[in-house]
């Protein structure tokens, strides 16, 4: 289930200003106002992350492997935080790795 809020934005390619991109950037600068700081990774989720990007430009074509394939350096739990932060996504006993990403290419090959 995602809550996306009461308003939904779209891009127009074929208009000159994007459409609703101005509006987007408003928003994002308002919720930038009012969120707390970034707070930097840990040194060692750092390094669990850079693998997980690592081995996602290994596997571009189907970035899912078994959850067992990662590095998690004694550190089981990065696997909560790095999917929070959308590094991948838990699909039973494996992940996808960069699921953006990965999707975002997928859906280009077909515009």
């Amino acid at each position: 289930h995602f809550d996306f809020g009461e308003r939904c934005y779209a891009t127009c390619y074929t208009s000159a200003n994007g459409h609703d991109v101005d509006a987007v950037r408003t928003e994002l600068m308002q919720l930038r106002s009012v969120l707390p700081q970034n707070r930097p990774l840990p040194a060692s989720y750092q390094a669990i992350c850079d693998d997980i990007v690592a081995l996602a430009r290994e596997n571009a074509r189907w970035p899912v492997v078994p959850i067992s394939a990662i590095d998690w350096r004694e550190h089981p739990e990065a696997l909560v935080c790095l999917e929070d932060l959308g590094f991948l996504r838990r699909a039973g006993a494996k992940v996808i790795l960069e699921p953006v990403t990965w999707l975002s290419t997928l859906m280009s090959a077909f515009l």
